[in-house]
């Protein structure tokens, strides 16, 4: 009966462990509540929006929201832009009635056009309407860029996306909402988004703004979803000419993702099988005593390593391509199977050993399976982090924002 109710407690312990992630991965594709923003003393609020495609191009989406500080009105916003050179970059500046705050950015609105120019590294945005002084204002960039991802040998895609600089203005808030194409998959997160623009929404919703200030549904579903994605993370009180860097990986399928790290640990599985078959060539009877259970427990800790990265590729293959609605059920037969195995790789050599040698060898080699199994999981750990960072997640944020060259 002990025996029954520890393979229930191991069986729920796992099936928690794999649905966690996939409930995750879905809540991070909605659009949560956002509370209305209380506006900073000093400084700008910046969100962006980045959707990657299959090629490593990149479409950004920025809602900038400022105040007047000056001493008279102003109709000129000027941003520098990291890294890359914007393509067919459009703006749009956001008109509300009644001396609104800008800072609370939810409600009706209307657009107009604004005019801009990229000069070496600086966009320079001309509003239509000037903000008078103290008073605020809010402004939707759209463009698009090469740059902010490259290629690795595999065919997967590791991105650098870096805020814009604000001379002589703080940014109090920026935040960063990546997301990849449905086809794709984003590390860290599943590959899938709800709503796409690109640049041809971009020209006609810009068609009949720029001589006067329209209604654009279309604009204010991109205006309300800029700052969100399928990886979103923010930072606060960026000085001027600091920036905010966001890093991660994509790929056109969940091997070539991984490529870097499923080959390294292939190449250590296969080291330490040669090890294994040359020891046992060249074992004699007085040392077969040690090696038969130091071996067996390695080669068990291995085969569970790699089952074990066999099922998180397994794992984020059928969020891709099993219906919502059985993922689920495979998930539950999964689990079944991999309590099997998990439990033959672990006692089939303390048990093996045991049975030849007595109940002490054994218990000494059911230890030894433990303590290779910790070993291979501070390797997995520290492969992780040389490959993807030492982040919470292969796409964590910078700790400390970057400060440029001048």
């Amino acid at each position: 009966m002990k025996f029954f109710k520890t393979l229930l407690f191991l069986f729920v312990l796992l099936l928690f462990s794999i649905k966690v992630p996939l409930v995750f991965a879905q809540e991070t594709n909605m659009m949560p509540f956002r509370p209305p923003d209380t506006t900073p003393i000093l400084g700008q609020e910046h969100a962006y929006s980045v959707m990657f495609r299959g090629n490593g191009d990149a479409m950004v989406t920025m809602r900038a929201t400022f105040t007047n500080e000056e001493e008279g009105p102003t109709s000129i916003l000027s941003f520098r832009i990291p890294r890359v050179e914007p393509r067919r970059a459009s703006a749009f500046q956001i008109i509300r009635d009644q001396e609104p705050d800008y800072f609370q950015w939810y409600g009706q609105a209307k657009y107009q056009k604004a005019k801009t120019e990229f000069t070496g590294d600086t966009l320079t945005v001309s509003l239509p309407q000037s903000i008078k002084p103290g008073k605020s204002g809010s402004v939707l960039i759209v463009f698009s860029a090469t740059g902010y991802a490259k290629r690795n040998p595999f065919g997967a895609y590791s991105y650098t996306f870096e805020t814009f600089k604000v001379a002589d203005v703080s940014v109090s808030k920026a935040t960063v909402g990546v997301s990849v194409d449905s086809d794709l998959v984003l590390a860290g997160a599943k590959g899938t988004v709800n709503y796409r623009f690109n640049e041809a929404d971009t020209m006609s919703m810009a068609a009949g703004s720029e001589k006067m200030a329209v209604a654009s549904p279309q604009l204010d579903q991109m205006y309300a979803r800029v700052g969100y994605g399928t990886i979103t993370k923010s930072t606060s009180n960026l000085e001027p000419l600091e920036s905010y860097t966001l890093k991660g990986s994509f790929a056109d399928n969940i091997l070539r993702l991984y490529a870097n790290g499923i080959l390294i640990g292939l190449g250590i599985f296969i080291a330490a099988l040669v090890l294994l078959i040359f020891l046992g060539r060249n074992i004699t009877p007085s040392s077969a005593t040690i090696i038969l259970p130091i071996g067996g427990s390695f080669l068990s800790a291995a085969l569970i390593a790699v089952y074990t990265a066999g099922l998180f590729l397994l794992r984020t293959t059928i969020q891709q391509v099993v219906s919502y609605e059985m993922v689920g059920v495979v998930f539950i037969l999964i689990t079944i199977i991999s309590i099997g195995i998990y439990g033959f790789l672990l006692i089939a050599p303390a048990i093996l050993v045991g049975l030849r040698r007595g109940l002490a060898w054994g218990l000494g080699t059911f230890g030894l399976t433990i303590f290779f199994l910790v070993v291979n999981a501070v390797i997995m750990v520290v492969i992780l982090m040389l490959l993807y960072g030492n982040g919470n997640s292969p796409a964590q944020e910078s700790p400390v924002p970057l400060k440029s060259t001048q």
